[in-house]
């Protein structure tokens, strides 16, 4: 069994499923490309040892559209690598809307309102305070930097966190 081919096409996989649906067509171009070079059974093999999905029983004609709707949920975005980044950098985390500082003190927490064609995010502060972050012309990604910065100011400036009782933090 040939592991650097399969290593490499799972990375080529992976990253063009992080697309999103813009990955579509070149997905579908690039298993076409598997199959005419006689690959198909290395693309197989990446289905099943990478990502748990059994394609000997899907018609090779639709493996294309099944696998990718597959692949999809289960495949971290690049939206979502950057943002892990930019948490570690701030040594924050967050679980579901809640954020924390890395020392498990609650910060407050990120509302993403999406029901207009502009990503809005809501954010609210253990003070009481709430921020709006809906510029237009700024990303998702900075407008969640932004956010995160607004949570860890208030905390930096009135909460002492090197001499804080994290027992007594509700």
């Amino acid at each position: 069994m040939n592991s650097k081919k399969i290593n490499k096409i799972y990375l080529k996989i992976d990253a063009i499923v992080k697309k999103g649906e813009m990955g579509r067509v070149e997905y579908y171009q690039y298993v076409n490309d598997l199959i005419d070079k006689r690959e198909y059974y290395f693309f197989q093999e990446v289905m099943l040892r990478k990502y748990k999905i059994d394609t000997v029983y899907i018609e090779t004609y639709n493996v294309k559209k099944k696998t990718y709707d597959l692949l999809r949920p289960i495949t971290i975005s690049k939206f979502q690598e950057d943002l892990k980044k930019m948490y570690d950098t701030k040594l924050v985390y967050q679980i579901g809307m809640k954020i924390y500082y890395y020392d498990n003190l609650f910060l407050g927490s990120i509302v993403e309102d999406m029901s207009s064609t502009i990503h809005t995010l809501i954010v609210y502060r253990q003070d009481g305070l709430s921020a709006v972050f809906d510029d237009s012309t700024t990303t998702l990604l900075v407008k969640y930097g932004s956010a995160i910065d607004f949570l860890i100011l208030y905390t930096t400036q009135y909460v002492d966190v090197d001499y804080m009782d994290y027992d007594y933090v509700v």
